[in-house]
């Protein structure tokens, strides 16, 4: 694992955790501006980075996660930027339902 692929896992991590337990931090600084993300509901995507924080803090004030599993993380790093893409499963509780 190169230092770059070591440092963006370490983000990833770091950001998963923190929701995981119900503790956002105020992510912006590491998105890009303008940062495609997947939104909830997998329909549709966040393109601006405040969003994107945004939608981590609506979910862990509204949202208990029961269970979680991450697989196949690929990381991709090209001159100074970093590209990170991964499966999961996740059930969470929301509004009294699972």
């Amino acid at each position: 694992m190169t230092d770059s692929v070591a440092e963006i896992h370490s983000v990833l991590a770091a950001i998963n955790s923190a929701w995981l337990r119900s503790t956002p931090h105020p992510w912006p600084s590491i998105f890009i501006p303008i940062s495609p993300w997947p939104s909830p509901d997998s329909k549709s995507r966040y393109a601006a980075a405040r969003s994107c924080s945004n939608s981590f803090e609506e979910f862990c004030k509204n949202a208990t996660v029961l269970e979680y599993q991450e697989t196949n993380e690929h990381i991709d790093v090209i001159e100074d930027s970093g590209i990170a893409t991964f499966c999961f499963n996740m059930t969470y509780e929301r509004a009294g339902r699972s």
